[in-house]
């Protein structure tokens, strides 16, 4: 990427990028590397069908903040020198499509996952680290993902509502709304699979934990993790908190006084919940332009912010917000789900 690419961007792309490649560096010191093989992506900031994702080529120690490439969902090249694995995109654009709450997606071959991909019992519940990600796995029967359509609908169909995937014959895959959160659910169910692996390898008798106390370890993270896909079609229920009140975004601020915006602004807009946001939580707020914008904080925080860059034929003396969906939770929210909130400030000013 040339300097003034990276000059370009913005500084929770930046941010972003330098979390990936630091990942990246995590997988080299925990030997989960396969040559070239495997793959981590982030979801770009501002740009929900756009992602980051590995140079193809390059070792997982010589990949940087700024060689990583950008990638958009159709398979262009955004931004880098180098192309990317058509399974790895096949892959990682096929969660981000289907799971808007999700911004981060790592997938590993390591020997300990491939083992227990293999297992027909499946993953078993043997040790605290198990029972802290217990619910939070799924299983993907294996199929090649390249050029295969079907095979990517049915990846993300399996993974559901959950953060992690046994994938049968091929490796795990962890998904997270920050890189740090992906990075965790993946180490967890790695020492998991390893000490599983050790285990039967002796042949002895298993002792496994108690149920009870296995599911308050599965609970917690659960809880951490929240649960997206969790909605009531039936009833058309509007996210609410656990107290029954519904969450509201209390104004829209911008760095452009008077909502006056012509192209090429680069307007910073922040959304004021009424409720503190979980450090990840972010929304998807569409403007009466038509275009979208993800607002997020990286730690706990009322005030959501993102950066919108306003194109040719765009500009607007008006610039509103005409809805917004959760896409990360925000206390226990149903995620996924447009909020209607009649005090849903009519522009931004």
């Amino acid at each position: 990427m040339t300097t003034d690419k990276i000059n370009s961007i913005s500084e929770d792309e930046w941010q972003l990028r330098c979390d990936l490649a630091a990942c990246y560096r995590l997988f080299v010191k925990y030997g989960w590397t396969d040559l070239i093989f495997t793959h981590l992506s982030a979801r770009v900031p501002g740009h929900p069908n756009q992602y980051l994702i590995n140079p193809y080529g390059l070792l997982f120690h010589e990949i940087t903040a700024s060689n990583l490439i950008k990638v958009d969902f159709d398979g262009n090249v955004i931004a880098g020198n180098y192309p990317f694995n058509d399974a790895g995109h096949a892959i990682h654009s096929a969660v981000l499509k289907v799971r808007p709450d999700i911004n981060v997606v790592l997938h590993s071959h390591t020997r300990a996952g491939m083992a227990v991909s293999c297992m027909k019992g499946g993953f078993l519940p043997l040790t605290q680290h198990a029972g802290e990600v217990r619910d939070l796995i799924c299983y993907h029967k294996y199929g090649v993902a390249e050029d295969n359509p079907e095979e990517c609908d049915k990846l993300g169909s399996d993974l559901a509502d959950k953060w992690l995937m046994i994938m049968h014959n091929h490796g795990l895959l962890s998904a997270g709304r920050t890189v740090s959160e992906a990075f965790y659910f993946l180490y967890v169910l790695e020492i998991a699979c390893k000490v599983q692996v050790d285990v039967m390898s002796t042949n002895a008798e298993l002792i496994y934990p108690d149920q009870g106390s296995m599911d308050v370890l599965a609970g917690f993270t659960v809880d951490l993790a929240g649960n997206p896909a969790t909605t009531d079609a039936a009833a058309n229920l509007s996210p609410t908190y656990s107290d029954g009140t519904k969450p509201t975004v209390t104004s829209f601020t911008s760095t452009t006084a008077n909502g006056s915006y012509k192209e090429g602004d680069a307007i910073n807009i922040t959304a004021n919940m009424s409720e503190v946001v979980l450090g990840g939580g972010s929304i998807t707020a569409t403007l009466s332009t038509g275009d979208t914008v993800v607002l997020s904080t990286t730690a706990n925080s009322a005030a959501l912010t993102g950066s919108y860059s306003v194109p040719a034929s765009r500009t607007s003396t008006d610039l509103s917000v005409s809805s917004f969906v959760v896409t990360s939770a925000v206390k226990d929210l149903y995620a996924g789900n447009t909020l209607t909130d009649t005090s849903l400030p009519s522009s931004i000013a």
